[in-house]
């Protein structure tokens, strides 16, 4: 992996290097670290697009935003022994449509900006086996609140977080999906590889709907994320705000999350 690394950063040097003028460093006189920010999903099947990039920006009064995009980065990720270069599209957001995220391939991604570079590598996970989802209810406060739950037999250290579908009654179209996750799910240190699965809890549900879910499978790191954010907060499948002690998988001069995943519908 160390030996990777180096790699990927004899190749940066190859790219083109910009300055950014409008984000001078000359505003370090403020105290705060000035870090990129990196944000990124690498869904199997689907093209490499919507990579953000930004900076974190000083505070000065309660209005000014915590981070900026920037639109002049250096962007690139090596697949394999080529490297692809990504462009900027709108609003800090960098995309290469001719690479079409494929699983178990090793993605590096490194940022480049003014003095600063931030490297993230990242894979899309194979699933293991996923069992049909079963319904679980409780009666709180007079409503009947419902949840899904699956049995799933881990490849290895693979995380899975999920969220319930209402679908019609012959099963073929969604009616309604939930918008949150329930707890995202690893196998634990203690060597078990059967992990139970859970959707967040809701209401609604009537005779006239099947139930199914959609399971997102991540790369291990995005565990690592999910633990260390806000733990009264489920997560809506992005990444927020920068926050002091999450766990990032960008590491050098950057914070945020470059992650694979694949997503499947259990029924």
């Amino acid at each position: 992996m160390k030996r990777h690394l180096i790699y990927l950063l004899f190749l940066i040097s190859l790219l083109p290097f910009f300055n950014g003028c409008e984000n001078s460093l000359e505003e370090a006189e403020f105290p705060f670290e000035f870090k990129l920010v990196i944000r990124g999903i690498l869904e199997e099947g689907q093209p490499l697009s919507n990579i953000y990039v930004g900076r974190t920006m000083p505070i000065q009064d309660s209005i000014a935003p915590v981070y900026s995009y920037l639109s002049n980065a250096s962007i690139a990720v090596l697949v394999g022994d080529k490297l692809y270069r990504l462009n900027h599209t709108r609003n800090g957001f960098y995309e290469n449509q001719s690479v079409i995220i494929k699983p178990n391939t090793t993605y590096s991604l490194i940022a480049s900006w003014e003095d600063k570079t931030a490297t993230a590598i990242t894979s899309v996970p194979l699933p293991g086996a996923i069992g049909s989802p079963e319904i679980k209810s409780t009666l709180k406060n007079g409503i009947r609140y419902y949840q899904l739950e699956s049995s799933v037999a881990t490849m290895g250290n693979e995380a899975y977080a999920a969220i319930w579908q209402m679908l019609n009654i012959t099963g073929q179209s969604i009616v309604s999906e939930g918008t949150k996750t329930g707890e995202v799910a690893r196998r634990p240190s203690t060597g078990e590889t059967v992990i139970k699965l859970r959707t967040a809890e809701f209401v609604g549900l009537t005779s006239d709907n099947k139930s199914g879910m959609k399971v997102f499978v991540y790369d291990g790191a995005f565990y690592d994320y999910y633990i260390t954010q806000n733990p009264n907060q489920v997560t809506d499948l992005t990444f927020g705000q920068p926050q002091a002690g999450v766990k990032w998988n960008v590491t050098g001069d950057g914070i945020g999350m470059f992650i694979g995943r694949k997503v499947l519908e259990v029924r």
